[in-house]
């Protein structure tokens, strides 16, 4: 099945779109400070991060929750 028909699939430039823009959207940084003064090793630990705090918030969640 072609790649634009598949449920979920991705064009390898939408996942640079969200590699990018999560840590702006999460308030780590601005697109100008990305471009200016970050490295991609920072971006990189900027995703770290978002996933270190949510997997931290679904634990909250679930055990608030009594799951």
């Amino acid at each position: 099945m072609e790649q634009s028909k598949r449920p979920h699939a991705h064009s390898g430039s939408d996942l640079i779109d969200w590699f990018i823009w999560l840590p702006i959207m999460r308030k780590h940084c601005t697109l100008n400070e990305l471009r200016t003064v970050y490295t991609l090793s920072d971006l990189v630990e900027f995703h770290q991060a978002i996933a270190q705090w949510d997997t931290i918030q679904t634990e909250l969640t679930q055990s608030t929750h009594g799951r």
